[in-house]
């Protein structure tokens, strides 16, 4: 509920909670995936920030619906 419109992550090796979710800040990311059009340090504090990320985990919502597949490739 914290996140309001979110995916959940499942059926990933040692992890029970991982999320895709809004948020701007480098602090957000704990064991989840943020979601945005860009990287900028917004608060200054040398780390890369997430920018436009309500809007895109608003797109993502209509393009993914009530969920989809995800799958992480290690390159």
């Amino acid at each position: 509920q914290k996140y309001n419109d979110h995916y959940h992550v499942t059926d990933v090796y040692g992890r029970s909670l991982i999320l895709i979710h809004h948020g701007n800040y480098n602090h957000q990311t704990r064991g989840c995936i943020l979601v945005g059009r860009d990287f900028y340090d917004l608060n200054h504090d040398g780390h890369l920030d997430v920018t436009s990320s309500r809007y895109t985990m608003g797109q993502l919502l209509d393009f993914g619906g009530d969920g989809f597949d995800l799958n992480v490739i290690d390159l």
